[in-house]
C-alpha cells in the first residue's frame, strides 16, 4: 500500500468468502495513516503496521487480524475472529474510549473468539467531566483473550477524574451475558480509580499470572454462578468474595498459588510484597521477590510476558514475568 494519509474508507463484506487471507502493509519504507474512520467489515483479512486512528468493526467481519498497528481507538460490536497483536492503543485526552459491544440486530450478538496478544494499552485520560474512562471495556463477549499485554496511565490525568479502572469487564444489558473471558500473562500498572480491574462475575470468568499493582475489584450477582478463578497472580489484596453489587446468582471464587500484599483466600497462596521492580514503571520480579517459584506447579502459561519460558525453575513464578 502506497504511503500517505488516508481519509475515511470501508473494506466491504463480501458474502460466502472464506481466504486465503489477504494481508494489506505498507510499501516498503512507507508510512501509512488512516487519519479518518476505517470500517472493516470484510472476512480473511490482516492489517499491518500501520496507524488506524478509528476503527469500527461491525458484526460482518471475521477471521480479520491487526498486527503491530497504532491505534486511538477501536469499536468491536459483534464481530468474530478478531485479533490484535503486538500492537499500541492509546489517545491521550479522549471523550470516549475502546470497547466490545454488541451486533445489535435481533439476537444482540456479543464478539465472539477476540484476542489481544501483546498489546500496550496506554494514555487514555477523559476529555471532560461525567465520563467514565478505562483503557479498554468489555460490554458483551463471548470468548475474550487478553493475554502477554500491557496496561499502563489508564485515566490517571487530572486526579483520576472519570476513572473507573484500566480494564473494566462488563455487560451492557443487551444480548447473552459477558462469558468466557481469559486474562493472563499481563502487567497493569496503576489506574486513576483505586482498582486496576473492574469486574462482575461473569460466565468463566478467568484470572491466571497477571502482575497487578494495586487490588481488583470483581462483584459478584452478575452471571450464572460459575466459579472466577484466580491462579498465580501478583496483586494487592482486597477480599476473598467479592462485593454483592448484582442482584442473581453469587458465584464462588476460587484461589491457588496467587501472592497477594496484605492477605490470603487458599492455603497454597502467600501473603508477601509483591516484589516489583518499580510499581509505577517496571513489574518484574526482583530478585528474591515471593512470587518466584511460587506459581501453580501443576499448571501455567509456557512463555511469560516477554516470550520467555516457564518455568525456568522447579516451578513457574508467579505473575507474568518469569524471573529466573
Amino acid at each position: 500500500m502506497a504511503g500517505g494519509r488516508y481519509g475515511a474508507q470501508t473494506i466491504q463484506y463480501r458474502p460466502g468468502r472464506t481466504g486465503p487471507k489477504v494481508i494489506v502493509q505498507p510499501a516498503s519504507s512507507a508510512r501509512v495513516t488512516f487519519a479518518g474512520e476505517l470500517t472493516v467489515r470484510g472476512t480473511y483479512l490482516e492489517l499491518r503496521g500501520m496507524t488506524l486512528n478509528d476503527l469500527e468493526i461491525p458484526r460482518e467481519a471475521n477471521y480479520v487480524t491487526f498486527r503491530n498497528i497504532r491505534n486511538l481507538g477501536f469499536w468491536i460490536e459483534g464481530a468474530s475472529n478478531i485479533t490484535f497483536i503486538g500492537s499500541e492503543v492509546t489517545c491521550g485526552k479522549c471523550p470516549f474510549h475502546p470497547f466490545l459491544t454488541d451486533g445489535g440486530g435481533t439476537d444482540n450478538r456479543p464478539p465472539r473468539n477476540i484476542v489481544f496478544d501483546g498489546v500496550y494499552f496506554h494514555d487514555w485520560h477523559a476529555a471532560e467531566e461525567g465520563q467514565h474512562t478505562e483503557c479498554l471495556q468489555i460490554g458483551s463477549g463471548d470468548g475474550v483473550t487478553i493475554r502477554n499485554s500491557v496496561f499502563k496511565n489508564c485515566a490517571t490525568a487530572d486526579g483520576g477524574r472519570g476513572a473507573t479502572a484500566s480494564l473494566h469487564i462488563s455487560w451492557f444489558g443487551r444480548g447473552p451475558k459477558t462469558r468466557n473471558i481469559l486474562i493472563e500473562n499481563n502487567f497493569f500498572y496503576p489506574s486513576g480509580s483505586l482498582y486496576a480491574i473492574n469486574a462482575g462475575d461473569w460466565i468463566n470468568l478467568d484470572f491466571r499470572y497477571n502482575s497487578v499493582a494495586g487490588p481488583i475489584i470483581v462483584g459478584s450477582g452478575w452471571g450464572d454462578g460459575t466459579p472466577v478463578e484466580f491462579v498465580g497472580n501478583i496483586m494487592r489484596f482486597g477480599e476473598c468474595q467479592g462485593p454483592r453489587t448484582g442482584t442473581g446468582t453469587h458465584s464462588k471464587y476460587i484461589y491457588r498459588y496467587n501472592v497477594f500484599d496484605g492477605g490470603t483466600c487458599d492455603p497454597t497462596d502467600k501473603n508477601a510484597p509483591a516484589g516489583f521492580v518499580n510499581a509505577n514503571e517496571n513489574l518484574r520480579l526482583k530478585p528474591g521477590a515471593a512470587a518466584v517459584n511460587s506459581g501453580d506447579p501443576k499448571s501455567s502459561p509456557r512463555r511469560d510476558i516477554d516470550g520467555d519460558k516457564r518455568p525456568k525453575g522447579g516451578r513457574a513464578d508467579a505473575g507474568a514475568d518469569e524471573a529466573r
